[in-house]
């Protein structure tokens, strides 16, 4: 068990790149007020896959989902709805993929915040509510919860890496393993890091919503796999790297 736990932590320092404590003790987060602005929320939760508009239509599509995806789908419209007193129209296909449709929405947010060959203005993070309610949406869909204050936010063939890595330096998460997955298809970009106080408050507001679709993802992933005998033993494996994983980070990071 402890070769297991060395090799892992040799991984994450060969492999990985992290970042270490510039900022000393991060603010506190009693008094400290959650303001989500709804436009960089939604931005968060975007996808672009090879791009914004790869699958995306720019004139009148807000996005599109996976079917374990439809819990967010569903919110996503709700959202939009209480926080612009717009109408979207959700459409639902046969395989359970959705898409979402707003004209109106989807023109003002995509010519605010992307420049023509569907780049995100990075620019337009210039101040700590967006940055916090970005990374909100982000950690919604892309991200999971894997122990007490460690986060791990996983992204595939997207631009939003470099958006992360600026968003977690600059709100004070000094703490940061990032691993890029080379040789895979798709290709992802992980970070792992230590959530400062305030960003947990802000994923503490979402936290319905995130249990949801963690639940569905983890259900359209694996079915009825882990019902079998060998089934059991793999997910018994999964669990046991998952933890030798989060053993290895809290040496690392600590």
């Amino acid at each position: 068990m402890k070769n297991l736990i060395l090799t892992v932590i040799l991984n994450l320092i060969v492999s990985y790149s992290f970042g270490q404590s510039t900022f000393g003790q991060p603010k506190d987060s009693v008094n400290f007020e959650v303001k989500i602005n709804p436009d960089f929320f939604l931005l968060g939760t975007f996808s672009d896959y090879m791009g914004r508009f790869q699958y995306i239509e720019r004139e009148n599509q807000i996005d599109r989902y996976y079917p374990y995806e439809e819990s967010l789908a569903k919110y996503i419209n709700s959202f939009i709805f209480h926080n612009y007193n717009s109408k979207c129209e959700l459409k639902f296909e046969k395989t359970r993929h959705s898409e979402l449709f707003n004209s109106e929405l989807a023109k003002q947010l995509h010519s605010e915040y992307f420049d023509e060959k569907g780049n995100f203005i990075d620019q337009k993070l210039d101040s700590e509510d967006k940055k916090y309610s970005y990374l909100l949406g982000v950690y919604l869909r892309y991200g999971q919860h894997l122990e007490d204050d460690i986060y791990k936010i996983q992204v595939a063939n997207s631009s939003k890496d470099k958006e992360l890595y600026r968003i977690l330096k600059e709100l004070e998460a000094d703490k940061i393993v990032y691993k890029f997955l080379r040789g895979y298809i798709p290709s992802s970009d992980i970070f792992y890091f230590v959530a400062t106080p305030r960003m947990i408050k802000y994923f503490n507001i979402i936290e319905k919503e995130y249990q949801e679709l963690n639940r569905a993802r983890i259900e359209q992933t694996y079915g009825k796999l882990f019902e079998s005998e060998q089934g059991k033993q793999l997910k018994e494996k999964f669990e046991t790297e998952e933890k030798e994983l989060i053993k290895s980070l809290k040496i690392v990071f600590n």
